[in-house]
């Protein structure tokens, strides 16, 4: 991964994966420099994150870590109410509460529904 996306300018910071099937399952962007982080696996990702410029919110649902941002508009699961309410605590986030328990019931989560298109010339994370 890393030599495939080094001509466009880009990096790869390897970090290991504990308690969870995917890594976007413990970490997801909100918006640019903040993401949520599953508390069980702050001790891997947090310093990783903090070298990226990252502020980190530590989510204690597992559900939580998994949110998919669309701009202001922040989908969260219904597993997650206390993520949802902090997301909604913060200035200039519109999280929006989604029911995927059925797909949580396979590993699924909202970023796992999802396939994100950029406009042409444009890219996204």
């Amino acid at each position: 991964l890393a030599q495939a996306v080094a001509p466009y300018g880009l990096s790869v910071r390897p970090v290991p994966i504990a308690g969870g099937l995917h890594l976007k399952s413990l970490v997801t962007l909100v918006k640019p420099g903040l993401v949520v982080v599953a508390a069980g696996s702050g001790d891997v990702l947090l310093p990783v994150l903090a070298e990226m410029q990252q502020q980190c919110l530590l989510v204690d649902e597992p559900e939580g870590a998994n949110v998919l941002a669309l701009g202001a508009v922040v989908l969260v699961s219904t597993a997650a109410p206390r993520t949802f309410a902090r997301l909604s605590a913060l200035p200039g986030l519109r999280p929006i509460a989604v029911e995927v328990s059925e797909f949580h019931r396979a590993d699924g989560a909202l970023t796992c529904l999802s396939l994100r298109l950029p406009p042409p010339g444009n890219w996204c994370a």
